[in-house]
C-alpha cells in the first residue's frame, strides 16, 4: 500500500515538486519518527525505481544511490550518522544499510570508531561527539584501543596501569582524561565500564581499589593529609 511518503516522493521525480519535506517530516529533524519516515522512501525508491531487492541492495548500495533517487538531502537531514561515520563512506554505507535492512545487515562501531580515534590523535584532536555518544561505548572502544596499542593486552595489564598514580597522565596523552575525569571517579571505572560484565573484570577492579586505598593511606601517612591517585 502506497502511503503520503510515496506520493509526495513520486511527485518530486516527477517534476511536481521540488521539496518534499514540508509536507512529509515534522519539525524535530533527526527525530525516531522523521528517520522512519526516510528511511521507507530509501527502500520505496529502491525497490519501486531501481527493483532492486534486499539482496541486491547490500551489494550494490553506495552514497550514489541516494543521488540517483533524489533522497541525498532527506537522508542528511533526517537520518544521524554516529560521529565515525560522518567522513567515512565505508561507515555511513554500513550504518543506513544496518538501518534499512536490520534483519540483514548489522553494523560495528568498533573498527570504525577506532580509525577515527587514530585519526583524531594525529590531527591532535578528537571529531566532535566522538567520546560523548550518549553511552559511553565510543569512549569504551577508543580507551581499550590506546591501551591494546601501546602493549596492554590482558584486563590484568589494563588495570595494573590505571590504578597507578600516573594513570591521568596516560589518559590526558591519548586524549582521554577530561572525559574520564567529567564521568568516572577514578580511571578504573572507566575501565571497567569500557570492558563491560562479560570480562571478567569485577574481581580485577576490587583488587585495583584495594591498591588504590593502600596507595591513599600511604600518602596520608607520608604527609598527614588525604592524598588522591592522579
Amino acid at each position: 500500500m502506497i502511503g503520503i511518503g510515496e506520493y509526495c516522493y513520486d511527485d518530486l521525480l516527477m517534476g511536481r515538486t521540488d521539496r518534499i519535506g514540508d509536507r512529509l517530516f515534522f519539525l524535530d529533524a533527526q527525530g525516531p519518527e522523521n528517520r522512519r519516515e526516510a528511511l521507507e522512501l530509501i527502500r520505496y525508491g529502491i525497490s519501486y525505481y531501481l527493483g532492486w531487492g534486499p539482496e541486491e541492495t547490500v551489494r550494490r548500495f553506495s552514497e550514489e544511490t541516494l543521488g540517483r533517487l533524489g533522497l541525498s538531502e532527506e537522508v542528511k537531514g533526517y537520518v544521524a550518522y554516529p560521529p565515525e561515520a560522518e567522513t567515512d563512506p565505508t561507515a555511513k554505507r554500513e550504518y543506513l544499510l544496518s538501518l534499512l535492512y536490520p534483519e540483514r545487515c548489522s553494523y560495528d562501531p568498533v573498527p570504525y570508531t577506532e580509525a577515527c580515534y587514530e585519526n583524531g590523535l594525529l590531527k591532535g584532536r578528537l571529531p566532535e561527539g566522538l567520546l560523548e555518544d550518549g553511552t559511553g561505548v565510543r569512549a569504551g572502544i577508543c580507551l581499550l584501543h590506546a591501551l591494546k596499542k601501546d602493549g596492554y593486552e590482558t584486563p590484568e595489564e589494563m588495570f595494573r596501569l590505571l590504578a597507578r598514580s600516573g594513570a591521568g597522565r596516560w589518559l590526558a596523552s591519548k586524549r582521554l582524561r577530561r572525559y574520564c575525569d567529567e564521568h568516572f571517579a577514578a580511571p578504573v571505572d572507566f575501565l571497567k565500564k569500557a570492558l563491560g560484565p562479560d570480562a571478567g573484570s569485577d574481581t580485577l577492579y576490587r583488587e585495583a581499589m584495594e591498591r588504590i586505598r593502600r596507595h591513599r593511606e600511604g600518602v596520608r601517612r607520608r604527609y598527614g593529609k588525604l592524598g588522591f591517585a592522579e
